[in-house]
């Protein structure tokens, strides 16, 4: 097995083992929704996304003769990667009540971003706003779930 595949595996099993564990959450109905809706659309939707970049690296034909040479050194930037991606979770899940769902979707998206390799800060903080501040709508304001304010409470 590549590094590619495997490196594109772990994130398809962690989402995969986050959607199981939330499933026993419950999520209400769609005129109702519960406190489990969020965790498993987010777990639906991760896993999606893990699955097709696993399929991608499945059917990719193309053994390039560099990372024979670079193995070593791309098995560090994808491990670096891999950390990166669970010590965010890891964070967000942390601070999610402290400092509220806007703040911690902002700082997950922004952290991913840079780690999937966006370059420019500012269009890493403007996506980051934009689907913090969508994600808080959406919950909030149209399905009427409470998602934590943390340090925003006395705001609004």
């Amino acid at each position: 097995m590549s590094q590619k595949i495997f490196y594109s595996f772990v994130p398809l099993l962690i989402s995969v083992l986050y959607l199981l564990g939330v499933l026993s959450i419950p999520f209400g109905k769609i005129s109702a929704p519960g406190p489990g809706l969020y965790p498993v659309l987010l777990g639906i939707v991760a896993s999606g996304i893990s699955l097709s970049i696993f399929i991608q690296e499945l059917l990719s034909k193309k053994m390039l003769k560099e990372e024979v040479c670079s193995l070593k050194q791309k098995r560090n930037s994808h491990l670096k990667e891999v950390i990166g991606y669970i010590f965010a979770f890891l964070i967000t899940i942390f601070f999610f009540e402290t400092l509220g769902a806007v703040l911690s979707i902002f700082f997950l998206t922004l952290s991913l971003l840079k780690l999937t390799g966006v370059k420019e800060w500012i269009n890493a903080i403007v996506i980051s706003v934009i689907l913090a501040l969508l994600i808080f709508f959406i919950f909030d304001y149209l399905l009427k779930i409470d998602l934590p304010r943390g340090i925003f409470s006395n705001f609004f």
